[in-house]
């Protein structure tokens, strides 16, 4: 079952709650069930709670996804910047070495001069 299919599953029970329970007059909220210490309220309630339950249990699971996504980025981005950063360092190191070849050679000129 999709996730679309499970969430229109959620919405047509919660609709069905909803016309059951909207006509209820105060007397029939507090009017006792199988369930022994338990009102129409009281089950009501727990429905309610769970399927409450259930949602924040989703959205951990999609923070969770989302958090492990950025920390994979973040690693993503630090490898390429720390490739960016050995280039840079070899094209410095090279750029080094050419001015020194340069100096030398600039040197040798004036000492023959």
């Amino acid at each position: 079952m999709s996730n679309q299919q499970v969430v229109d599953l959620m919405e047509r029970v919660w609709r069905s709650i909803d016309s059951l329970c909207s006509p209820l007059t105060e007397a029939q909220w507090k009017t006792s069930t199988d369930c022994p210490g338990w009102s129409v309220q009281d089950q009501v309630s727990h429905l309610v709670g769970a399927e409450s339950q259930i949602r924040d249990a989703d959205i951990a699971e999609e923070i969770a996804l989302l958090v492990r996504n950025q920390i994979l980025v973040e690693a993503a981005v630090a490898v390429l910047a720390q490739a960016n950063l050995e280039k840079l360092l070899l094209t410095v190191i090279v750029l080094y070495k050419l001015i020194l070849t340069g100096l030398a050679r600039l040197m040798a000129l004036v000492l023959t001069k």
